[in-house]
């Protein structure tokens, strides 16, 4: 299983990396990722847009940090006033995590106009009374944004699972070792969590999830009613977000459960079909491969929950 390497639509992770990296902590950004557990499952949302997510990454984040051993400061406010001062008090201190940021406002960005709602996370290292500076891994080192846009940008009115305006953390702190047998047990159960949290959401909000939202896709697939911006949303973006995700998760199980990396290494390879196949129209294709995913999907989630039953107690 080679490791792949690449720029990816890691935002969140890398910025976390890149924050942790300031106290000479070097963590790679796909054990991050992993731990956010963002990447777990799938639902199938208004107007046809299939998320291979269950979690949301700004929570992600803050159990992934400390999983790791980390101590840190997060806010967040309420709409209003930007807490300009709160956020160069901070700076003094070192560089801040911003996020979620709507990428429609990100003015540095050339596309911006078209991505309004799109979630966006970077590290902001210096401010004057103008401008923010700010480290942002979609690809721009040391950008300037003017004040009244990141405040648009951070107020993140658009972003469906924002909790609060205005989120940031700093000051992270070693507080205790953390080795990878821990992590392992830490991740599962906090990935149990995920699922069954995600199933009461859909419960009450009545959207597919799982295995039953990836043939939900297959179906309408299947029917040859995807629209462009269906399929924008999977050249693009989704599907190879997929397939990068599976195989970090894979790569994050395998010293310590044999099968669950194996499965998501099956969904990676799936992931990777599904892609070829939408890139190149096979409405079929895609469909047949979705199936599969499902079908892998259901293995993993129920492997997953037997594994945190053995490491919990609750199996024997």
């Amino acid at each position: 299983m080679p490791r792949y390497i690449g720029i990816g639509q890691y935002c969140y992770a890398n910025s976390a990396a890149m924050l942790l990296d300031t106290i000479g902590e070097t963590v790679d950004p796909a054990l991050i990722e992993a731990l956010t557990g963002v990447g777990l499952g799938a639902v199938l949302m208004q107007r046809r847009k299939l998320l291979f997510s269950l979690g949301a990454p700004d929570s992600g984040i803050s159990h992934a940090l400390t999983m790791l051993g980390f101590r840190f400061v997060e806010r967040a406010g309420r709409d209003g006033d930007p807490p300009w001062e709160a956020l160069q008090n901070e700076l003094s201190h070192g560089p801040v995590l911003l996020g979620p940021l709507d990428m429609g406002h990100l003015a540095y960005m050339p596309n911006a106009a078209g991505l309004g709602g799109a979630d966006h996370y970077a590290l902001a290292y210096a401010m004057d009374d103008e401008q923010v500076f700010v480290h942002d891994p979609g690809g721009y080192p040391y950008v300037p944004i003017a004040r009244d846009a990141l405040e648009r940008a951070w107020r993140a009115t658009r972003v469906t699972y924002r909790r609060g305006a205005y989120r940031f953390w700093c000051r992270p702190e070693r507080e205790r070792a953390v080795d990878h047998a821990e992590l392992f047990t830490q991740a599962v159960a906090s990935f149990e969590a995920i699922y069954a949290s995600a199933a009461d959401w859909a419960e009450r909000e009545r959207f597919p999830i799982g295995a039953d939202a990836i043939r939900a896709f297959a179906k309408h697939a299947r029917g040859g009613a995807i629209t462009e911006a269906e399929r924008g949303f999977m050249v693009f973006f989704s599907l190879a977000l997929g397939a990068r995700r599976a195989h970090d998760f894979a790569r994050f199980f395998a010293p310590h459960h044999r099968e669950l990396a194996a499965l998501k290494t099956r969904q990676a390879e799936q992931f990777g079909r599904a892609h070829a196949a939408a890139v190149a129209q096979n409405w079929m294709g895609l469909a047949e491969t979705l199936d599969e995913l499902a079908d892998v999907e259901e293995s993993f989630r129920a492997t997953l929950v037997e594994t945190a039953g053995v490491l919990t107690g609750r199996a024997l």
